[in-house]
């Protein structure tokens, strides 16, 4: 039907006139089609007439094309239209009405193309497009199938706010500049399986209700899914991040597996919620994670799981099993001669103040570290930690025993700087639940560490009465806390020794008790000799002794010695039962 030739008959509707079509006027746009529903001053191609006939609607897109004109907003396409393996310049469908499938697979839009408020009612086929200008998609609508496989998105792409309703696929797909899916929302399953974003790929509050895969996909710049929502299944296995992966917010409500995904910079999972079992095994994450307020309601497994510069899982809550396996926190052992900003790094610290794990016996952290040449660094001040399961954990260790970055971030606190961060009674309590957690097991040695890291809050801290402060560090000093016979020994000696010396001054009045004759006074070295000789008398009460003291001063010494030695060889014995505890 050419433009003279009268339409079928229809209500409301007549041949057309010259009279312009008035779609386009509110939106300051024109149609330049004539007139063919008079009564709405409406084209052919926008009237929402039923009595079209779908052929003279192709012919007049046909005609459209072949005169160069690319502008179809707010066309209604009644049925099935294609326009694939063509070349579009500058192409609009702004507000356009697909209701049956629309082809454009394999076609190249020379420009920009605008889809913005377009609705599909049917299959939208997109697949192995190329967008050479920038490709709006904002608030499109799709009600069935969108594809997407294997285009090329060469300029800015926005699908912000489009809905689709149906399965999405952008198989292989390639965005190289920024993709805007900003609150879009996806009704079906929705796949972006090996898709390369070279630069920002931005998901903000997007909604995904079925199965969403990005497995294998590559981001190149920043990936934001803060305050994303995914309802179904979502599969990261394999993805690829070379800037921030940022999950902030997130929710999680399915089955998360980020098994084997590569983060070049850092990863934020910040207040995410994941409903159900969460796969992080094998992520690796060269810079530093955060898990901050995190909450992992299911099964939660990191094992094998690399964070190079730390994870912060501080205020995080753990209601299931969560497995830390094979975790390295820091350097890989292969990378410990690294040189260069790498080798300049900070240590990576793994951070679970105030995590809460409410089925404590079914959390494990197993060989944790054992591939890194930096010990595990941790934090867990206000974590509960009796009934957690610590098994061949490589430990960071200071002068041979476990110390807790709890511990270290006090010292390395200004002088005067009292109150402000962790205080130290909250990090002896935190060595005392991990103490009795090692205890437990029969993990002595660990146990006796964190014992001694204990007393060491108590010796440190400002706050504490003097006189406990001084006792807490002469019981150091004699044996360590209790935990050291090799030390307890050589001061019960060097007490000995001492008090030997001090007897073997002329001011001890030091005499053999059976003498012939006028006793004489005793010179060096016999008077050494015999202070050593009466040391040993009076540290192991030996009732007869070789020798006495003539003064007051030799006599309160030996009182002394019998207090002082005494209390060292409890100390001795006390060592020795801890240490040899079976």
């Amino acid at each position: 039907m050419s433009d003279s030739t009268p339409s079928p008959p229809a209500q409301s509707s007549g041949p057309e006139s010259a009279r312009p079509c008035q779609w386009g006027k509110p939106y300051g746009r024109s149609c330049g089609e004539p007139v063919w529903e008079a009564d709405r001053g409406l084209c052919l191609l926008h009237s929402q007439s039923p009595n079209r006939d779908p052929k003279q609607i192709k012919l007049r897109v046909q005609q459209k094309i072949e005169r160069g004109d690319f502008d179809f907003s707010g066309v209604n396409f009644p049925g099935d239209i294609d326009f694939s393996q063509g070349t579009l310049a500058d192409a609009s469908f702004f507000g356009a009405h697909f209701r049956g499938a629309a082809y454009f697979s394999g076609v190249q839009f020379a420009g920009a193309a605008d889809f913005c408020k377009a609705r599909f009612d049917d299959e939208a086929d997109f697949s192995e497009v190329y967008f050479t200008g920038k490709a709006h998609f904002v608030e499109a609508e799709f009600g069935a199938t969108a594809r997407f496989d294997r285009s090329t998105f060469d300029a800015v792409t926005e699908f912000t706010s489009a809905q689709f309703l149906g399965e999405a696929t952008f198989f292989d797909a390639h965005f190289t500049t920024a993709a805007d899916f900003q609150a879009a929302r996806f009704d079906g399953v929705v796949e972006f399986r090996g898709v390369q974003f070279t630069d920002r790929a931005d998901f903000r509050e997007a909604q995904l209700s079925d199965a969403a895969g990005f497995v294998g996909a590559s981001f190149s710049g920043v990936a934001d899914f803060s305050s994303a929502a995914f309802s179904g299944e979502s599969y990261f296995q394999g993805t690829r991040y070379g800037q921030l992966a940022n999950f902030r917010g997130a929710q999680f409500a399915g089955k998360t597996n980020f098994r084997q995904a590569v983060c070049a910079t850092e990863a934020d999972y910040t207040e995410a919620k994941f409903g159900n079992h969460a796969d992080f095994s094998q992520l690796s994450c060269n810079r530093k994670a955060s898990l901050r307020s995190t909450t992992f309601s299911q099964m939660v497994d990191f094992k094998q799981a690399s964070f190079g510069e730390g994870a912060d899982f501080s205020g995080s809550s753990f209601v299931r099993e969560a497995e830390f396996c094979g975790m390295i926190i820091g350097p890989r052992r292969e990378n410990r001669n690294a040189t260069g900003p790498q080798a300049k790094l900070p240590p990576a610290i793994a951070d679970f103040t105030g995590v809460r794990f409410e089925l404590p016996t079914t959390v494990r952290f197993f060989q944790v570290n054992k591939d890194s040449p930096q010990g595990l660094r941790v934090r867990f001040t206000r974590c509960e930690l009796q009934d957690v399961q610590f098994e061949d954990v490589h430990w960071h260790r200071e002068g041979g025993r476990l110390v807790l970055q709890d511990e270290l971030d006090l010292r390395g606190r200004p002088a005067g700087q009292a109150g402000s961060g962790t205080s130290y009674e909250p990090v002896a309590v935190a060595y005392r639940r991990l103490a009795n957690n090692l205890t437990k097991t029969r993990t002595y040695d660990l146990a006796d560490s964190c014992w001694f890291g204990a007393m060491e809050m108590k010796r440190l801290d400002p706050t504490q009465p003097s006189l406990l402060r001084w006792m807490a560090a002469l019981y150091r000093w004699a044996s360590c806390y209790g935990i050291s016979y090799k030390r307890a020994f050589l001061v019960l000696v060097l007490l000995l020794v001492l008090f030997g010396l001090v007897l073997s001054l002329p001011w001890a009045g030091l005499q053999p008790r059976y003498a012939d004759g006028e006793q004489a006074l005793l010179t060096f070295p016999k008077s050494m000799k015999a202070g050593l000789i009466h040391s040993l008398e009076v540290a192991s009460f030996w009732g007869d002794p070789l020798y006495v003291s003539t003064t007051w001063f030799g006599r309160l010494a030996a009182f002394g010695e019998r207090i002082l030695v005494t209390a060292q060889f409890v100390l001795v014995l006390l060592a020795l039962r801890r240490r040899f505890r079976i």
